[in-house]
């Protein structure tokens, strides 16, 4: 399998996790099941995202074009 062939089961994973978070939304008042499922799906996406990172060829390039604007920004929205 080459590296940059998407993996179905992560896939599965996530649509699994983003019924869990709708489910969880849907939901009223204090629930058990909520409660357990609050438990497991927030690292589960963080786990497949990690999965799926590939370190970027330009980080340099990547953090000029993200964090100077924000900084900016926020810089400017505090004056």
């Amino acid at each position: 399998m080459s590296s940059n062939q998407r993996k179905p089961f992560i896939d599965m994973a996530k649509g699994i996790g983003i019924i869990l978070v709708i489910f969880g939304h849907a939901m009223t008042g204090e629930n058990i099941i909520v409660s357990w499922q609050c438990t497991f799906f927030m690292p589960m996406f963080f786990i497949c995202s990690g999965l799926c990172y590939t370190k970027p060829k330009a980080l340099l390039e990547n953090v000029r074009k993200t964090l100077i604007p924000y900084y900016m920004g926020g810089g400017l929205a505090s004056a």
